[in-house]
């Protein structure tokens, strides 16, 4: 397997990314939490869980990477025709990442623990906008509204990390209740546009 179909099997495409970035918006989505519930399990309980973390996330490829969902937030969340919807929210995950958009949240509490790997993120935007090493160990924060995107130093070794959401965040496959807004396609070009940036003359 050559340096760029490994890159690729941890990412959408440019198009799927575009697309998605149409369909979704970072969005406060009021909902009700009916409790909680393992992934390969339909039972919802409000008791303790536990979940074992994979070896390798094999699940689907979503806005950020290969992703295994561990535990869910079930939330009921209200259709266009006033009736009621229950929707599986990620709550906990594993991702492998190589380069993932530069997204953010409007209502979501995040936290990147790093498992594996290393590389660089994006956190913020306009003057709060930042470049932060990354590697295992690393642990991050991310308040809600504040952009961050992530990308691995070397493509053929992804960045492995347990990310939590709170509230749970809805699936890509159901956009309208996903509070997610792409802000840059890619974390790697939007590292090069500020770094360029930097090396311009003040005018």
């Amino acid at each position: 397997m050559n340096q760029k179909s490994s890159q690729r099997s941890h990412e959408l495409s440019d198009e799927t990314r575009a697309a998605l970035s149409e369909k979704m918006q970072a969005q406060v989505v009021e909902g009700r939490r009916l409790g909680f519930a393992l992934r390969d399990n339909e039972a919802v309980t409000s008791q303790c869980l536990v979940a074992d973390m994979p070896g390798t996330p094999a699940g689907e490829v979503s806005c950020c990477g290969s992703k295994d969902f561990l535990i869910d937030e079930v939330r009921e969340f209200t259709d266009p025709d006033g009736q009621p919807v229950q929707v599986r929210c990620a709550s906990s995950a594993i991702l492998e990442m190589t380069d993932a958009p530069v997204h953010r949240h409007a209502a979501t509490l995040e936290y990147y623990i790093i498992l594996g790997g290393s590389g660089r993120m994006v956190l913020g935007q306009g003057e709060s906008e930042r470049i932060v090493p990354v590697r295992e160990g690393s642990v991050v924060l991310l308040q809600p509204g504040q952009a961050h995107g992530i990308v691995s130093d070397d493509p053929a070794v992804p960045i492995k990390a347990l990310l939590t959401f709170s509230p749970g965040l809805a699936p890509v496959s159901q956009p309208e209740y996903r509070d997610e807004a792409i802000v840059h396609a890619r974390t790697s070009e939007r590292i090069q546009q500020i770094e360029q940036a930097a090396k311009e003359p003040s005018a």
